[in-house]
């Protein structure tokens, strides 16, 4: 595990003075996975990121991994003014954070990670649980536009 003294993180974040790689692509694959691992250093501060489908912002997923001192995005910078004490000396851990309008109400699964090699297996099954609430999401909006549709006829 890395540490970083306290002000020296919230100055980077601060500052988004911190080393960011980001990848596209269309779907989940396991090269996805492969490459944000590979993207990442576990002895720094830094975020490796994956936009599938254009990121949550456009209604896709965003997947990262981030070291980080607590289950918060990086870019949370208020909460860790709060938490971080400038003179500490803190220490990163590696989170897997996976964002989908779907995946929960928060729009949001944080998990530590205590092993990269099986980041597969766990951005999988968050992507498999997207996909079956919106899934569930698409068929419930179809069956709400017959139910209108049929009484609208009536």
């Amino acid at each position: 595990m890395a540490e970083i003294l306290g002000q020296t993180f919230l100055d980077s974040i601060n500052n988004n003075d911190y080393k960011v790689e980001e990848i596209t692509a269309a779907s989940y694959k396991k090269s996805v996975a492969d490459t944000l691992q590979a993207n990442f250093d576990e002895n720094i501060l830094n975020r490796s990121q994956a936009l599938i489908g254009g990121g949550i912002e456009k209604g896709g997923q965003t997947i990262s991994i981030e070291n980080a001192p607590y289950p918060l995005p990086l870019r949370y910078l208020n909460p860790y003014k709060k938490l971080i004490h400038p003179d500490q000396q803190i220490e990163l851990s590696p989170y897997l954070i996976f964002e989908s309008e779907m995946v929960s109400r928060s729009h949001m699964k944080i998990i530590q990670i205590s092993d990269l090699d099986h980041i597969d297996q766990q951005i999988q099954e968050y992507y498999r649980l997207d996909q079956e609430n919106t899934q569930a999401a698409q068929e419930e909006e179809k069956k709400e536009t017959e139910d209108t549709e049929t009484a609208s006829k009536k």
